[in-house]
């Protein structure tokens, strides 16, 4: 039931189940315990206000550059990349979060002038997205928690 409707209640969820709420809970907090199922944070980012979040992903032309490229986009990155994918031997990405659009543009610009960097490309995201600790690290220093919900996926 869980993998089908992740948000259901616990009330909802035990009435199906023919559980008590009680032991439905008790279960649950198990299976968090166990690291079976975790809760993760969503955040609209879009709803932050002077936070616009940028997908900047790239492509790596051939002759092993890749690496030294990845190391680039984390040191030019690092105060405010969110996520990143790097283990993709031609392309990466990283998610970060930019001011103004004007940002935006020298962000893809920037990416498109490193060395070994065959295309890159800038989205920006406007859905809610599950994040890992590491946002939550970045807004904690901003002293924005605005649109942050803990809630549970299992």
């Amino acid at each position: 039931m869980l993998a089908n409707d992740a948000r259901m209640s616990f009330v909802e969820l035990s009435k199906k189940l023919g559980l008590s709420t009680r032991t439905l809970r008790n279960r649950v907090r198990r299976l968090r315990t166990d690291n079976t199922v975790f809760a993760l944070a969503s955040l609209d980012a879009g709803s932050i206000p002077g936070l616009i979040p940028v997908y900047l992903s790239y492509g790596c032309a051939p002759g092993g550059a890749k690496g030294s490229v990845d190391r680039a986009m984390l040191s030019h990155f690092g105060a405010s990349y969110l996520t990143g994918q790097f283990a993709d031997p031609a392309n990466g990405w990283v998610f970060t979060s930019a001011s103004t659009m004007a940002d935006v543009q020298s962000y893809l610009e920037w990416a498109k002038l490193q060395p070994g960097v065959a295309s890159a490309r800038a989205d920006l995201l406007t859905k809610t997205t599950m994040f890992p600790e590491k946002l939550i690290e970045l807004l904690a220093l901003r002293g924005n928690t605005v649109g942050i919900q803990e809630r549970a996926t299992l």
